[in-house]
């Protein structure tokens, strides 16, 4: 059965409840992600104008390095999970990962060229190594606790996202009114509390339990690497009609006189992303739904989000009103898949490998947007013919495989695997940490 209520809740004291349900730490790191991803993103959101307006450089090579940067995020998180794994532990790399990014924010300030450079290279190499290894040591939380995980890391990532969306709002805001001095001056400061909250406000020993404790480990294999398809998948169409979503909300702006703001859809994402995150953790918090059947909503939703996009429209309202639906179900679509793969790694992943696990995901699905992303621009003419088909049907596909294989495998409510843990291994309990 897909579906099934905990009963380990209560509808009476919901908000007791819910608070109850996750640790101290957890809400630590929570914060602490939320504040790092806002400097993160409002680093990005001004370092091209940055070096355009203090360099006098060109906007082909502003945009070239911070490509360039934003790749050395991606490498970094695998790099860096198999360096925590193999060799450090998970709140050093933390540290050193914090270390790296208020260092690479504070030389920003330094008026030269080069040193921009480096500033750079620190800043994205430590974001990669804070990245994975918050969202490991998250997940370890929850050892003995796994009926928490959807809701834990449904609100996990609605924060990051909420984060993202205020360091782009406010951060480029301040540069303007007062200098991009002290806007890197605030934001690494910041990140000193936030990497303060990851290293101080944990317990100095993550639960980490002996062996798997789910389903045989041939399944759990499957079903960690079906889910880093999924998800590279889903971010790689995401990127693909990126640019012609962009363009219809041009022609939008243009047809409505500027009235309409020609990004709208990127903040009617943010917000979606939000509100759906809310209800969500409330839903996840109260009742259990198999993280596989969740991805192959999720997988459903974005298909059918890209093959509206083919319906022949009369005018420039309806467009509008298409790019808004487009919009808010891609929205709710990240809202179930993320969390849920997130869950199947810490689920069904030894915790002694649970970085390399998520740094391979971010990887994989960063060569996955590599390769399409010269291809895909070349199809700019031909959106309707060809990108938003070839979109809809691969998501659609995939979406069916989990669908049908949340059939043939029974992806167990954790409560089940807990019991079942209980029975087999009665000595095993929450705390026991790897030899």
């Amino acid at each position: 059965m897909a579906f099934r209520w905990n009963t380990n809740f209560t509808f009476f004291d919901p908000i007791k409840t819910m608070l109850a349900s996750h640790s101290k730490a957890g809400y630590f790191l929570m914060l602490a992600r939320f504040i790092e991803r806002a400097m993160y993103y409002g680093v990005r959101a001004i370092i091209v104008i940055f070096a355009m307006s203090a360099y006098n450089v060109s906007r082909a090579e502003a945009l070239s390095w911070y490509g360039f940067f934003t790749g050395l995020v991606y490498l970094s998180q695998f790099l860096g999970g198999i360096l925590t794994d193999l060799l450090l532990k998970s709140k050093i790399s933390i540290l050193a990962g914090g270390i790296l990014q208020i260092i690479g924010v504070l030389l920003f300030i330094i008026p030269d060229y080069e040193v921009y450079k480096a500033a750079g290279i620190l800043f994205s190499i430590g974001s990669g190594l804070y990245s994975v290894n918050i969202a490991s040591i998250f997940g370890r939380l929850y050892t003995g606790k796994s009926e928490c995980l959807a809701s834990g890391y449904t609100l996990f990532y609605m924060l990051i996202n909420a984060g993202a969306f205020l360091g782009v709002l406010l951060l480029p805001m301040l540069a303007l009114k007062w200098s991009h001095s002290i806007a890197f001056s605030i934001i690494a400061g910041l990140l000193t509390i936030s990497t303060l909250f990851s290293f101080f406000f944990t317990n100095s020993k993550i639960p980490e339990v002996k062996r798997v404790l789910s389903a045989p480990k041939g399944k759990g294999v499957l079903l960690i690497i079906l889910s880093i398809i999924a998800t590279s998948v889903f971010w790689t169409s995401f990127e693909i009609v990126g640019g012609f979503i962009t363009v219809k909300s041009m022609e939008v702006n243009e047809a409505f006189n500027g009235a309409v703001d020609p990004y709208f859809t990127l903040d009617v994402n943010s917000y979606t992303v939000m509100i759906t995150g809310v209800l969500l953790f409330l839903i996840w918090s109260y009742s259990y739904i198999s993280n596989i059947l969740k991805i192959g909503i999720a997988m459903a939703l974005a298909g059918i989000a890209h093959y509206t996009m083919l319906i022949q429209l009369e005018s420039l309202d309806s467009l509008y009103q298409l790019l808004l639906f487009h919009t808010i179900i891609l929205a709710i679509a990240e809202m179930l898949i993320i969390p849920a793969t997130l869950s199947i790694f810490a689920s069904y992943s030894h915790p002694k490998y649970l970085t390399l696990i998520y740094g391979s995901a971010v990887f994989a699905g960063a060569l996955l947007l590599r390769l399409q992303s010269d291809y895909s621009w070349e199809l700019i003419d031909y959106p309707e013919k060809i990108t938003f088909k070839i979109t809809a049907y691969t998501l659609l596909g995939v979406g069916a495989v989990f669908l049908l294989l949340n059939q043939f495998l029974k992806d167990k409510s954790p409560y089940e695997l807990i019991r079942e843990t209980t029975e087999k291994e009665p000595d095993l309990k929450e705390g026991d940490l790897l030899d």
